[in-house]
């Protein structure tokens, strides 16, 4: 076969194949709730891929990127105003046997994020809705340019049912400064597993 028809017929194979690849691995992206399952419940971590399963709703758009961390959650908001409930808005939906392991438990919420250098926002908001059984405030965290932890603890209330009702709601704090953060990583620590490990 001649140089000429050989060198293109398999650098368009080979164009085939990545995009094959690509097409294959964008198919098997993590999807819906945020579960334990395989650990001791102690420590949940949602990072890399996983960041997938974020729920970005109709006021906001998502987009997992690669930074110079690593893969990220980009967020950003399209209107002008989120609804009042996390769950309405962009959030990560706890699996049910998340919401057995949390019940009646404290739970440490931790967001690591930043404000990109495009559009960043100024703040972040984040909540934790216990389903009917209660709800945090919001909570707000002044932002920067570099990667940072957000954290709060919450006391998550005795669940009635265990049906998937829990979500971590996070979502910028839109200004004229800008609509835009990115998220490393969701961390839930159930305080009181870890402090039996610990001793």
């Amino acid at each position: 076969m001649k140089d000429y028809i050989f060198f293109p017929l398999v650098f368009c194979l080979a164009v085939l194949l990545v995009g094959l690849a690509l097409q294959t691995s964008g198919d098997s992206l993590p999807t819906g709730s945020v579960s334990g399952a395989d650990t001791d419940y102690r420590i949940i971590r949602v990072d890399g891929l996983d960041l997938n399963r974020f729920d970005a709703g109709e006021d906001a758009v998502r987009l997992l990127a690669r930074s110079d961390t690593g893969i990220v959650l980009q967020v950003r908001a399209t209107g002008e105003d989120f609804p009042g409930s996390p769950d309405a808005g962009p959030h990560f939906r706890l699996a049910a046997d998340l919401e057995t392991a949390f019940s009646g438990r404290p739970v440490r919420v931790n967001v690591r994020a930043r404000s990109p250098d495009i559009d960043g926002a100024e703040a972040l908001e984040i909540a934790y809705m216990a389903g009917p059984e209660g709800r945090t405030r919001w909570q707000r965290f002044e932002l920067t340019e570099r990667f940072s932890n957000y954290a709060f603890n919450f006391n998550v209330p005795e669940a009635q049912f265990s049906q998937g009702f829990d979500f971590i709601g996070i979502r910028p704090v839109i200004s004229d400064a800008g609509t835009s953060i990115e998220i490393e990583s969701l961390t839930l620590v159930n305080l009181s597993l870890w402090r039996q490990a610990a001793g």
